[in-house]
C-alpha cells in the first residue's frame, strides 16, 4: 500500500494513517470487503513501527470504517454508509433513460448529519441503567411535564457554565428535540395572524412550526454579518412583529455568525418594541477557527430571549432531547 505519511509533522503517524486509509476508502481506492494487508507486512511496507499501525487500525475499527474477523484479518467494512462511498462507484449512464448528462441536476444544501457511531454507547447504556433504577424507587409515574427535575437541574448548571447563561431548573422545559421546543414556542407567543421575522434563507422546519400555530412568516435578509437589522427595522415599522427568529451563533445555511454589534441592536429593538426573540443555538459546541459568542441569552438574561438547544449534535439525533429556557 502506497500510502503519503510525514514524519517530521506534527500530526501522530497513527492518525496520518487513520486519515490515509479512510481517504482511501472514501474515493473508492479501498472497497468494501477489501482485505487490508497484515499489520508486520504493512509496518514494512511504510517503513513505520508495528504499533503504529496496530494503534491506526484499532482506531479505524472503532469507527466503523474497518472490520476485524479472527484468524482471517482485518478488512474494509461492508457495512459503511452509502455516503461514506458516494463517489466510490462511478455513476454509469441509464439506457432507457438516456445518459446522465440529461437529467435534471439536484444540489443538496444541508448540515450534514452527525456521525451516531461515535456516540458514547456504554456510558449512556449506564447512565440509563442508573436513572431507571433511581426513578423505580420513586415509581414510574408521570413526573413534571416540564421534564425530569435532575435532568434539568444539570442541564440549567450546564448551560450556566458553559454558555454564560443565568438560568433556574424552573426556568427550563425538557422538550422530544428542538422542532418540539420550537413548536411550544410558537404556541405560547403567537396568535393566529400575528408576525413572526424569520432569516431569509433559514431553516424551513422552524417556519413550518410557527405556520402551524398560525403566524404570518416575514423574511428578513442575511448578509456577512447575520440578520440585517436595517431590514428589520423597515418591518417593525410596517407592523408589530410578535417574535424573530434566529440562529445567531452559525445562521442556518449560510453558516455566518451574527456580529457583536448587530446581538446588541437586535436586543436594544426588542426591548423597544416588545417583541420576543427565539434563539435556536442548534450547533453552538461546533466551532473552528475561533471560540463561539456567547448567547444573546446570557446578555439578555432571558428577559426577552427564548433559548433553544438540543442534545442530538453533541450525543446523537436518536436522542431526541431538546430544552427550552425562558423567563417563568
Amino acid at each position: 500500500m502506497d500510502l503519503p505519511l510525514e514524519p517530521a509533522s506534527s500530526t501522530p503517524l497513527y492518525r496520518q494513517l487513520v486519515q490515509a486509509i479512510a481517504r482511501d476508502i472514501r474515493r473508492g481506492r479501498l472497497r468494501p470487503g477489501d482485505a487490508l494487508p497484515g499489520t508486520r507486512t504493512l509496518a514494512e511496507e511504510l517503513g513505520i513501527t508495528r504499533k503504529v499501525v496496530v494503534t491506526a487500525l484499532d482506531e479505524l475499527v472503532s469507527q466503523g470504517w474497518l472490520v476485524s474477523q479472527p484468524a482471517r484479518g482485518t478488512f474494509v467494512s461492508p457495512a459503511l454508509p452509502a455516503h461514506a462511498v458516494a463517489d466510490a462507484e462511478p455513476r454509469r449512464a441509464d439506457v432507457r433513460q438516456g445518459p446522465v448528462g440529461a437529467r435534471p441536476a439536484v444540489l443538496t444544501l444541508n448540515d450534514g448529519s452527525p456521525d451516531a457511531r461515535l456516540a458514547p454507547l456504554e456510558a449512556l447504556a449506564r447512565a440509563y441503567r442508573r436513572a431507571l433504577l433511581r426513578l423505580s424507587r420513586k415509581g414510574l409515574g408521570y413526573g413534571d411535564a416540564r421534564g425530569d427535575a435532575v435532568l434539568r437541574e444539570v442541564l440549567s448548571s450546564f448551560l450556566n457554565q458553559a454558555r454564560g447563561l443565568s438560568s433556574r431548573p424552573e426556568q427550563l422545559v425538557i422538550t422530544r428535540g428542538s422542532q418540539m421546543a420550537l413548536l411550544l414556542a410558537g404556541k405560547a407567543l403567537v396568535r393566529p395572524g400575528e408576525l413572526v421575522a424569520v432569516e431569509s434563507p433559514g431553516y424551513t422546519p422552524a417556519w413550518d412550526a410557527f405556520r402551524f400555530v398560525g403566524a404570518e412568516l416575514c423574511p428578513v435578509p442575511v448578509d456577512h454579518e447575520g440578520l440585517r437589522i436595517d431590514a428589520l427595522e423597515r418591518v417593525l415599522a410596517r407592523g408589530r412583529v410578535r417574535a424573530v427568529y434566529t440562529t445567531p451563533h452559525h445562521q442556518y445555511p449560510t453558516t455566518v455568525s451574527l456580529s457583536a454589534a448587530r446581538r446588541l441592536a437586535l436586543l436594544s429593538l426588542a426591548a423597544k418594541h416588545g417583541f420576543t426573540i427565539i434563539e435556536d443555538d442548534y450547533d453552538y459546541e461546533y466551532y473552528y477557527a475561533s471560540r463561539p459568542l456567547l448567547p444573546m441569552a446570557s446578555t439578555d438574561e432571558l428577559r426577552s430571549v427564548v433559548y433553544i438547544g438540543s442534545l442530538s449534535k453533541l450525543l446523537a439525533p436518536g436522542i431526541r432531547v431538546g430544552y427550552l429556557v425562558a423567563n417563568e
